[in-house]
């Protein structure tokens, strides 16, 4: 049940025997599956959770055309999906474009994100947050 202290050995073996970080990984989730059986308590549960739902939503990736983010949007809709992260192509015009075809696309109720990946300066950036704001992106 002391899943720290079991962390903390394998740590220290691995300095002698160099694991695979993803075999650590692995030991410490069967670690933790272990403590929550164990406990009778589903993991969210254990470790401080109340809340059975956690909020999810669907991203892209960068496509080359506006049809294939539609597809993948409605796609993603069928699945019962109604948040949305966009990762675009850096150029305002069309990024703006496609920001608002994605609420068209998604309508009023959906939570619209969008995905910048540092790529303007602070006068873009400010310039296309107003574009956001107005197709009623989440402003965190």
């Amino acid at each position: 049940m002391m899943t720290e202290r079991l962390w903390t050995r394998i740590w220290e073996i691995d300095r002698i025997e160099e694991m695979n970080m993803a075999h650590l990984g692995l030991i410490d989730l069967l670690a933790w599956d272990i403590k929550s059986r164990k406990a009778n308590l589903p993991l969210y549960q254990l470790i401080g959770g109340n809340d059975p739902k956690v909020p999810v939503y669907a991203s892209t990736v960068t496509w080359n055309t506006m049809d294939e983010y539609e597809r993948h949007i409605k796609e993603c809709m069928d699945e019962g999906f109604t948040a949305f992260k966009l990762h675009a192509w850096g150029d305002i015009g069309e990024d703006a474009r496609l920001c608002r075809n994605l609420r068209r696309w998604t309508g009023d109720a959906s939570v619209l994100m969008f995905d910048g990946s540092a790529g303007w300066d602070l006068v873009a950036s400010l310039r296309f947050g107003r574009v956001l704001e107005e197709a009623s992106f989440l402003l965190v």
